[in-house]
């Protein structure tokens, strides 16, 4: 497995940053049911694990939504490890505009 880690600032109250993630995480479902499966999610309070897998490869992390950033620590497996900078990339772009 391959990590990846980031976290995106966000001037936006703890609770509302939370929220616009699980509805992310809800959306994702939604939305890429036919590419993703078996998308799970378990929260702690503000500290979420998921799962899930894609075309395949499967995935996990987590993630920590404080009162001024949102961390994700998640592991990729090695066949996708020549994608990791353009998935922390797009993952990024995609915390950024939702927390903005």
């Amino acid at each position: 497995m391959s990590t990846i880690a980031f976290s995106v600032p966000h001037s936006l109250s703890q609770t509302e940053a939370l929220k616009r993630i699980k509805a992310l995480i809800t959306e994702t479902k939604r939305e890429h049911r036919a590419l993703v499966t078996d998308l799970k999610e378990k929260w702690d309070g503000s500290t979420g694990t998921f799962s899930f897998s894609a075309k395949g490869y499967a995935a996990h992390g987590t993630l920590q939504v404080s009162s001024s950033e949102v961390s994700l620590e998640g592991e990729i497996p090695w066949a996708l490890s020549f994608l990791k900078g353009t998935i922390q990339k797009t993952l990024t772009d995609k915390a950024r505009e939702l927390l903005s």
